[in-house]
């Protein structure tokens, strides 16, 4: 079992779901049974590398907080990785953050 301190409101978590598929989320909160998430994405491989899709195509989600069933995780919540994370952001706000290294992520 992994131990990590717990989450703060605007991390970026990953959550893998029962389908394998891996959901990058900026965390909002949680309770015993649910994540709750905001802008959700799924990684998608690309000609390129790591893409980024949103979690649901046809919704019209905006800001949304979303509620995700921990019943339906493969693992628990789990910190993104830096450099996804900061990719995430720059996807999700629009807002470029400073680079302090080369990134091997094409998006």
């Amino acid at each position: 079992m992994i131990i990590q301190k717990p989450f703060s409101e605007g991390d970026v978590v990953t959550i893998k779901n029962t389908l394998g598929e891996e959901i990058i989320a900026e965390f909002k909160s949680e309770t015993a049974d649910t994540y709750y998430i905001r802008r959700p994405v799924v990684i998608a491989m690309m000609q390129q590398g790591i893409g980024f899709m949103p979690a649901m195509v046809s919704a019209e989600m905006g800001d949304s907080e979303l509620a995700f069933s921990k019943a339906n995780a493969l693992w628990p919540a789990m910190r993104t990785n830096d450099e996804l994370a900061k990719a995430y952001t720059e996807h999700t706000t629009g807002i470029a953050l400073a680079t302090s290294a080369k990134t091997d992520i094409k998006l």
